[in-house]
């Protein structure tokens, strides 16, 4: 039997969550989950039923231990067939993530952000909200080395809006992320832990670096809700690949899940209702977000096979695509494949040194060609057959102990040559024999 490694903060229990001690035991294909005061399994499970674990596996409950203490799972292993209906079906039956929550909720937000209001992120870092009109900014500022105020970003990493009270409440639990402030500090005003990317750096990089924060302080999963339109849609996808990459638990609610008659570019904070109600709301539309993103996850893998993501990649690559060009490529692939970001990214890695290695190889033949040709032409343009043979014998004896060959010689003699007589001068010289050589072919 494999070992079994306690629970702790670097290794959560993927049913429970479980991090502040070892109750929990779990190895890669089974997990003993404690039955907990605040931290325990699912109840009410019949064997055989399988849930999506912290860790984004899903795992089959095989029953209680005699003593009643932990819960059983094994690492669940999908037929090949009927995939659709069992997956919809198994989510069903899964517990809806819990989100965390603050310890009181916080002020509703009011309807528009006044301008010059600042919104921190850290305690040297902020934005600014500038209004002119409709029109509204975010200005980043940081405080500077000697505790001055400065226009920017600056050059350290942002964290993520209220990081510190996901890190706080947030180990073995999901959190709530906005497209935005304003609309993040409606969950809060709900009772629930928010978080929001900074605007002005929505890097994918940035974005890894930030839910790695996450991952390591033990929080169990997002629950992400994007704005109606196009612009929402994308950053949502952008932070669904930045958080399959490192290992996180994203799932991503559109506003129209919520609220059907959502005008576009709406979200939370355009909704009707309380912010407790509007909460609610949102909690309820997440097993729509779970079903759609397994249905979409299973359509997807078997529309696009690993295969065939690596065919599309290696012509990418072969037709020169850039770097900027080919990291769309691999998140588009990875969504479109079911795979993650990082394991696409693998392959494009491995096709790219391929396709280097293959160029070298073709260069140094190449070479090998040039040289082989260049031989095969010294052994075809001797002397004898550039000059007359008298010439040709002359010009051998001379340079017979030179370190060239015989061809090579015949240059400074044409150029000594040609430094006398004009071009296309018909030359003849008489030898001692009175025999005639005719130059002019050298000036044709």
């Amino acid at each position: 039997m494999e070992k079994l490694n306690a629970s702790s903060r670097r290794n959560p229990c993927p049913i429970c969550g479980r991090t502040k001690d070892g109750d929990c035991r779990i190895s890669d294909e089974l997990v003993l989950c404690h039955y907990g005061s605040s931290k325990h399994p699912p109840q009410e499970l019949k064997p055989g039923q399988v849930i999506p674990g912290h860790d984004g596996q899903e795992w089959a409950f095989t029953g209680d231990a005699k003593d009643g203490r932990t819960a059983t799972y094994t690492r669940h292993k999908p037929r090949r067939t009927s995939h659709q209906a069992p997956v919809q079906a198994r989510q069903s039956q899964a517990p809806t993530p819990q989100l965390a929550r603050l310890e009181s909720p916080a002020k509703e937000p009011p309807a528009h952000t006044p301008n010059g209001q600042r919104i921190n992120y850290s305690s040297t870092q902020w934005v600014e909200i500038v209004r002119n009109g409709n029109d509204k900014k975010h200005i980043p500022h940081h405080q500077d080395d000697e505790g001055r105020a400065q226009r920017g970003a600056g050059d350290e990493p942002w964290p993520l809006w209220r990081q510190d009270d996901a890190i706080t409440h947030g180990q073995g639990m999901w959190i709530a992320e906005a497209e935005g402030e304003k609309c993040g500090a409606w969950f809060r005003a709900g009772g629930v832990v928010a978080i929001s990317q900074p605007g002005h750096d929505h890097k994918p990089a940035s974005i890894e670096r930030r839910y790695r924060n996450l991952v390591e302080a033990g929080v169990a999963g997002v629950i992400y809700l994007a704005d109606n339109d196009e612009t929402g849609r994308k950053k949502a996808e952008r932070c669904a690949a930045a958080a399959a990459t490192v290992g996180l638990q994203l799932v991503v609610i559109q506003a129209t899940d919520v609220w059907s008659d959502m005008p576009v570019g709406g979200s939370i904070d355009d909704a009707p209702g309380t912010a407790a109600e509007r909460v609610a709301a949102v909690v309820a539309a997440i097993p729509v977000g779970l079903n759609r993103q397994h249905e979409v996850g299973h359509a997807q893998a078997e529309s696009l096979t690993t295969a065939q993501a690596a065919d599309r990649l290696r012509d990418a690559i072969s037709d020169g695509i850039t770097e900027s060009e080919l990291s769309v490529l691999v998140t588009d692939l990875a969504s479109e494949s079911g795979q993650t970001h990082y394991a696409i990214k693998q392959i494009a890695d491995t096709i790219t040194r391929e396709q280097r290695s293959a160029a070298a190889i073709r260069a140094e033949a190449a070479g090998l060609v040039s040289e082989i040709d260049r031989q095969d032409i010294g052994r075809v343009l001797t002397t004898h057959y550039l000059l007359p043979g008298r010439i040709a014998s002359a010009i051998e004896i001379r340079s017979r102990y030179l370190p060239t060959d015989g061809p090579s010689g015949v240059l400074p003699f044409l150029a000594a040559v040609a430094g006398l007589v004009k071009l296309g001068t018909e030359v003849e010289a008489k030898s001692l024999c009175g025999s005639v050589l005719r130059c002019n072919w050298m000036y044709r």
